[in-house]
């Protein structure tokens, strides 16, 4: 046999073991998270913080892992104010996204993707008063950017506190992108929809207290200013552990399948929050 034929039989064996090793890696390096609707879950979330700190993300995740919480919540375009959503803020996005999406299939944890949130140009919290309506194009990238990393783990949420044309545009067009991949979260009604549409398969719900009574089919997200003020100190604290504990309890007895803390300016690493969510969940 001619040499050249071995340097081929060597090339094809090579090429058979790095396909066989990729997939064990996938396979044997992630891990699902648990169904939704079986047993009820308590989620975290870092929603405009979570691209921030790398050491501090991996400590919430690991953290979460250890506590029995099985979801963690971002937006996509939650730190938006930050930037004038140029390149390179792209590029940092979707850096920290597959950063976070492979924490989240090693450690068997939901990832709960907001592409958008529809009270953009409100002027609240620091928001620069840029309408939906004017940042659809990037609005579209970073659901292409969700899409290119596949749906495993993964499920998403494309406006939140859908309340504009632009918005209930965006959904519709999301609905097609995701192509029916992704477990796709319904947020309506700015923020309290009172039902599912086509296209969707569950909705997300934000009370205004920890009292509230919430829809038994809905995951339960404490994202309103009202409520995050109860559930931690102030808008850019900590949680506090108790009432967090006792709102999630709440939610539970509510027969919901999750209950989502929502972080809204925090920064920093909570586990005290992150292990009343997981008591909270057992």
């Amino acid at each position: 046999m001619q040499w050249y034929w071995w340097v081929l039989i060597l090339v094809l064996a090579l090429a058979l073991a790095g396909a066989a090793f990729a997939t064990w890696w996938f396979l044997f390096r992630t891990k699902s998270p648990p169904p939704i609707g079986k047993k009820f879950q308590c989620w975290y979330s870092k929603v405009n913080t979570w691209p921030f700190d790398k050491k501090v993300l991996e400590a919430d995740v690991d953290k979460c892992a250890k506590a029995g919480v099985t979801g963690f919540h971002v937006s996509m375009m939650g730190w938006a104010r930050y930037d004038a959503w140029t390149p390179n803020w792209f590029k940092l996005t979707e850096k920290m996204y597959v950063l976070l999406l492979g924490l989240c299939r090693r450690k068997g944890l939901w990832l709960f993707a907001e592409i958008v949130n529809d009270n953009m140009g409100s002027g609240k919290y620091g928001d620069p008063k840029v309408p939906l309506s004017k940042r659809m194009p990037e609005a579209r990238k970073l659901a292409e950017i969700v899409k290119k990393h596949g749906p495993k783990n993964v499920i998403v949420q494309p406006v939140g506190e859908t309340q504009t044309a632009a918005g209930a545009a965006f959904e519709q067009e999301c609905v097609g992108i995701f192509g029916g991949k992704f477990p796709l979260v319904y947020n309506g009604g700015t923020g309290r929809p009172g039902n599912i549409p086509a296209g969707f398969k569950y909705r997300a719900w934000h009370p205004f207290k920890v009292t509230d009574k919430v829809p038994s089919d809905a995951i339960v997200v404490s994202d309103t200013g009202s409520i995050i003020v109860q559930l931690g100190h102030g808008l850019e604290g900590a949680s506090k552990p108790d009432v967090l504990k006792k709102w999630a309890q709440h939610v539970r007895a509510s027969q919901c399948p999750v209950c989502c803390y929502y972080v809204f300016k925090f920064g920093g690493h909570d586990p005290d929050g992150i292990k009343a969510l997981g008591e909270a969940a057992k």
